[in-house]
């Protein structure tokens, strides 16, 4: 039954992130909650406010508060990683030369 699949398949997910790499499952911690914040935005897509950052730029709240949340939970886990970001640009880490990278 569908419900049996569904039950394998979240144990196996279950599984699968316990045997991955740490940094990995902190990726994935950041990736869903700037996953939530977009498919919250997408419920109301009228209300979202765009700008434009260059001609045929644009850039919208979302895009910023989903690239708040992944900036905030990888230097949670990793307080002296970089960050190279669409919109909020460098940030320099302390570490030995750990840095994230991403265009949401």
């Amino acid at each position: 039954s569908s419900r049996v699949l569904w039950t394998l398949a979240v144990t196996q997910l279950q599984f699968m992130s316990a045997h991955l790499h740490p940094m990995l499952n902190v990726a994935i911690k950041a990736a869903r909650a700037a996953g939530a914040i977009i498919n919250r935005a997408a419920l109301d897509v009228e209300s979202v406010r765009v700008a434009a950052k260059q001609t045929n730029d644009f850039v919208t709240e979302v895009d910023k508060a989903a690239e708040e949340i992944i900036i905030e939970t990888l230097l949670e886990a990793y307080p002296d990683h970089g960050i190279w970001a669409e919109e909020s640009g460098r940030r320099e880490g302390t570490g030995a030369g750990k840095r994230h990278m991403w265009r949401p």
